[in-house]
């Protein structure tokens, strides 16, 4: 069975395909100013003044060294010299408005003066890992002038991460063979698990969301003791930053947006976008598998043997979990997301082919399982994407 556009698609449509509870916010793209044509609306023309840096003036958050548990995690590079701390932002659930407490960890690394905040994916690895895994690709001299400041999204890594998505019913979602266009029994699992986490997180469910999330980058800033947020978005996480924008258009410094995703509110336009990038991007690692004369051969052909492989006799991880056919596509998708590890990910398919599974395992690890300390990503990315 060949892996068509479909198959991209199922893995990423079922994440979103719940109902995990009301949202009362605003969309996620909101522009209520006057169109361009509209009078009184002077437009400037050219890039706009890069903001001023400025240095934290009255923080009022408390660095201290890491717990050895979170340093064990971390690059060597940045291990040693990263502060980690801890801030409340406000959880402001739709049916407690602007009260209660959404407790954010954050991660320093850097030595200069002006803060740089970043997020990423709320389903990639948690901010503060992101921003370590980053520190150890810039310049010195960049990390000379700046500081980051990773951030654990609410509901991911260890800020108060969301569980709430029993695990029978996250492993019927994961699966599922992606391939076979029958979703209608993952599709009422999905909505299952949707159901579990209102039941599971009451009020708290409904503010976990994108536009929650800005507010939280505007908590930062006022804790950071800067006028303006000066921030890193990648993937996914560069939503939060353009929803921040919206929301206090005064309070934005100097922002990058790596990989903004589409702002287009109909979702199967959104998904069918998706499917189309994956299949693309597929397409890019083949060639570029081709072009250094990889393991796997020719990687289309592999990937359907390993995928056929995997419905008919599973490898599994090793507290048991099968690696079915739905966990290597979600594994694929996850390699495929960093070009620097495409090679990593050509071997890991090669050995999961030749019956070694550790490679995909890790690349599946982080929505398999869940621990005190690391936590599954499914199921914050479940209940973001749902209120979403």
């Amino acid at each position: 069975m060949r892996v068509g556009r479909w198959a991209w698609l199922v893995p990423i449509a079922l994440v979103a395909s719940c109902t995990a509870g009301p949202s009362t916010r605003p969309g996620i793209v909101v522009n209520d100013g006057e169109d361009a044509g509209s009078p009184g609306v002077v437009r400037q023309s050219g890039p706009a003044p890069l903001p001023e840096l400025e240095e934290p003036q009255s923080t009022r958050i408390r660095w201290s060294a890491c717990a050895a548990e979170v340093a064990a995690t971390l690059p060597q590079a940045v291990a040693g010299s990263a502060q980690c701390a801890r801030i409340n932002g406000v959880l402001d659930s739709p049916y407690l408005p602007g009260q209660g407490i959404a407790r954010l960890q954050l991660l320093r690394v850097g030595a200069g003066k002006y803060p740089l905040v970043v997020f990423n994916d709320v389903d990639g690895k948690p901010g503060t890992a992101y921003a370590a895994e980053l520190a150890t690709k810039l310049p010195p001299a960049f990390l000379e002038q700046f500081f980051l400041v990773g951030v654990d999204r609410r509901g991911t890594g260890r800020s108060d991460p969301v569980r709430c998505v029993p695990e029978e019913v996250r492993a019927g979602i994961l699966q599922v063979d992606p391939r076979v266009p029958d979703v209608e029994e993952p599709l009422d699992q999905a909505r299952s698990a949707g159901q579990q986490c209102s039941i599971a997180l009451e009020a708290r469910l409904p503010a976990i969301d994108t536009w929650r999330s800005a507010g939280d980058a505007e908590s930062i800033r006022s804790a950071l003791g800067v006028g303006k947020l000066n921030a890193i978005g990648h993937g996914e996480g560069s939503r939060v930053l353009s929803v921040f924008a919206e929301r206090y258009p005064d309070r934005v410094g100097r922002v990058v947006l790596d990989g903004l995703p589409d702002s287009n509110t109909d979702a199967k336009v959104v998904l069918e976008a998706t499917a189309r990038a994956a299949d693309d991007t597929f397409a890019a690692f083949a060639q570029d598998c081709a072009a250094r004369a990889c393991e796997l051969g020719d990687a289309k052909t592999a990937l359907n043997q390993v995928l056929d492989q995997a419905t008919s006799a599973p490898a599994a991880t090793a507290d048991g979990t099968p690696l079915g056919p739905g966990v290597v596509l979600r594994a694929v998708l996850t390699g495929l997301a960093d070009k620097s590890t495409w090679p990593a990910l050509s071997k890991a398919l090669a050995d999961l082919r030749s019956g070694t599974p550790d490679g995909i395992t890790a690349l599946a690890a982080p929505l398999l399982t869940g621990t005190r300390d690391q936590p599954s990503t499914f199921d914050a990315t479940l209940a973001t994407r749902c209120n979403d």
